[in-house]
């Protein structure tokens, strides 16, 4: 049993804007021995437990720290029981389970961090799982406004990111994980590469002239990013992938959605089968 008597004279003392000798001198001690409860080196003796109780107009269960300890016990068993429910798969057993324990622990970042995360595991309509969901993205943003618990909110931040991309709002979970989009094109005109950065609502250079480098640092210092901060996605090796290696950015070749259109490209990619076929086995791409 962890007794919290120590922490608790502390706390009754600092409430009341008592010092260790006031506190000392009523009971007919020294503060030395103030000091030595409230550092948790040893408790008082029990017979001294009722005066003190009394002097801080509490209960002594309360300055032994009794309450605070049924409370974290039922706080480790709410916990324990989620993590039983969510293994055997009973969401919405935790979804009442959390919404009960936050009327005995209101806002506390874990529970809501549970609560959200069963609603998203909930079954149901395509109507109710978009009702679960933004109720999560609801939850979540509030442990970003309010939380103080740096781990839950690390955790949220992340997973926040994922539940806005599931809601369709994509530019958002990028802005919420600090990804910025750039669309970097050789088109000598105006066309449809320009009209989809348009569409998303993101910068635009055309004009790149890649593999060349130059393209690359004119869009980084729009960006006002670094090299070591700026990762390049694109379907080509010797446009997207070589000019990436150039102005020293990470590159990251994806598949082409379609090569229609546009002859040339069927050309080009032909001779970068090869390659291809050699990044899977050596991704060095």
């Amino acid at each position: 049993m962890n007794l919290r008597i120590g922490e608790n004279i502390r706390r009754l003392r600092r409430e009341r804007n008592l010092t260790q000798e006031e506190v000392a001198a009523h009971l007919g001690i020294s503060f030395q021995s103030v000091s030595k409860w409230e550092r948790c080196d040893g408790y008082p003796d029990i017979t001294m437990l009722p005066a003190l109780a009394h002097y801080f107009g509490v209960s002594v269960d309360v300055l032994i720290g009794m309450d605070q300890m049924a409370k974290a016990e039922k706080y480790d068993e709410v916990n324990r029981l989620w993590k039983e429910n969510n293994r055997r798969g009973r969401h919405q057993e935790n979804v009442v389970l959390m919404r009960d324990s936050l009327r005995t622990f209101p806002n506390d970042g874990l529970l809501l961090v549970q609560l959200s995360t069963s609603l998203e595991k909930l079954d149901g309509t395509k109507e109710e799982k978009a009702k679960y969901l933004r109720e999560s993205i609801a939850l979540q943003e509030q442990i970003l406004r309010y939380g103080e618990d740096s781990q839950v909110r690390s955790a949220t931040q992340y997973n926040i990111c994922f539940s806005y991309w599931k809601n369709g709002e994509q530019k958002k979970a990028l802005e919420q994980a600090g990804i910025a989009l750039f669309l970097l094109s050789n088109s000598r005109k105006p066309g449809r590469a320009q009209k989809f950065a348009e569409k998303l609502g993101i910068p635009y250079q055309g004009r790149s002239g890649k593999p060349k480098k130059a393209g690359y640092l004119r869009a980084m210092e729009r960006m006002g990013a670094k090299p070591e901060e700026t990762v390049m996605v694109g379907d080509q090796i010797f446009t997207d992938t070589l000019g990436a290696n150039n102005a020293g950015v990470t590159p990251l070749l994806v598949l082409p959605i379609r090569l229609a259109g546009n002859p040339g490209r069927y050309i080009r990619y032909a001779a970068e089968a090869p390659f291809r076929l050699l990044g899977k086995r050596r991704p060095f791409l």
